[in-house]
């Protein structure tokens, strides 16, 4: 089995008004234990608001690929995994077409094996819970 481990940086909380600004992918083979491949790709984007928050300076966009090539990565990248799964997906998920895939939600879906010690539910503290060293926050 192949998973697609799946994480987007906007710039908003909400499609309707805000921009995909990243996407970052990781190809991962269940059996072999392993990453297979790795990749993240600037989206353009007119503005991010959200720069502070995610490391996305504004003028870098515009060297990143257009909406549908994004879109067209992602889903090239999903025809070869059996699952998607990403850290609050509903988030990720509502930024990018349907994938014809399975979604696995890693913030309640996966059963985290010292979730009790972990102070919440995100990313970092689920990284600091299990002994991970978290270097930034987003990206």
């Amino acid at each position: 089995m192949n998973l697609l481990l799946l994480d987007t940086e906007t710039s908003s909380l909400d499609p309707a008004t805000g921009h995909l600004v990243e996407v970052g992918l990781v190809r991962w083979s269940v059996e072999h234990r392993t990453v297979i491949a790795c990749a993240s790709t600037l989206v353009r984007a007119p503005a991010n608001p959200a720069s502070a928050l995610n490391g996305i300076p504004e003028a870098v966009l515009s060297l990143g690929v257009d909406l549908a090539a994004a879109h067209a990565f992602v889903a090239r990248w999903a025809s070869s995994c059996d699952v998607v799964m990403a850290h609050n997906a509903d988030f990720d998920r509502q930024w990018l077409p349907d994938l014809g895939k399975p979604w696995i939600d890693t913030a309640w879906d996966v059963d985290w094996p010292r979730a009790a010690s972990c102070s919440g539910r995100r990313v970092i503290d689920l990284c600091l819970g299990h002994g991970l060293a978290v270097l930034d926050a987003h990206r």
